[in-house]
């Protein structure tokens, strides 16, 4: 089987003592690269579970031996397409990747911008920017970016930015001990009650209770070969 976990998505594994298997984490960047097709890029964009091909295996037993060598000229290249590879071979065993063509028409201009609003906010969300700065950086005016973004993903700019602060904020206290305060220092909050209420009004606990919360949804979560 496969499990696909998309950017962005905080989750945990249990894994019990008859789990066996392989996680292979691939930067974003590396996809964005290597220039998938926007319908491979669709297909492998939400959470499934999928059975593996052949093809999926080859790929994976491939990155293992690849990374097991110890460094090399070419290691970082060739992990870097073989990664590729095996996002296209998920995407082509997913729904969405059935019969999916590559002459599809480029993006236009009003996706470029919100692709670009998007990494400009994986950047600087920590730096709490108002949006009329992204804007500006953009070369578009607020109202512009605003009324793009909504066509493009259905959410306003801040509502973006806010979900991406929400996500690293989980992503903290589900995976690291740190003090709230050190967590709220990390993600740009000046004031650490001030990150606290956001996490209230966010998620309607506390970030010592989505903590707890966060962490008793996975009783195991394995950080060995057997993952």
């Amino acid at each position: 089987m496969v499990l696909n976990v998309p950017p962005g998505c905080v989750h945990a594994i249990a894994f019990d003592e008859r789990s066996v298997g392989s996680v292979i984490t691939v930067p974003r960047e590396v996809l964005d690269e290597a220039r998938l097709p926007r319908q491979a890029l669709a297909a492998i964009a939400s959470p499934k579970t999928l059975f593996a091909s052949p093809s999926i295996w080859q790929c994976v037993e491939t990155v293992q031996q690849e990374y097991g060598e110890g460094s090399s000229a070419l290691r970082s290249a060739i992990l870097r397409h073989m990664s590729a590879l095996l996002a296209l071979n998920i995407a082509r065993m997913t729904p969405a990747g059935v019969g999916m063509h590559d002459d599809a028409p480029p993006p236009n201009a009003n996706t470029r911008l919100v692709r670009r609003f998007t990494a400009l906010v994986e950047e600087h969300f920590r730096n709490h920017w108002p949006i009329a700065r992204y804007a500006s950086t953009l070369g578009v005016s607020a109202t512009h970016l605003g009324r793009v973004v909504r066509a493009g993903t259905r959410s306003t700019p801040r509502m973006i930015v806010s979900a991406r602060l929400l996500v690293e904020a989980r992503r903290h206290l589900a995976y690291t001990n740190r003090p709230v305060q050190q967590i709220a220092e990390n993600l740009g909050f000046a004031d650490p009650a001030y990150f606290t209420r956001v996490i209230q009004r966010k998620t309607g606990l506390s970030p010592t209770e989505l903590r707890r919360r966060l962490k008793g949804s996975s009783p195991a979560v394995a950080a060995d070969k057997r993952v």
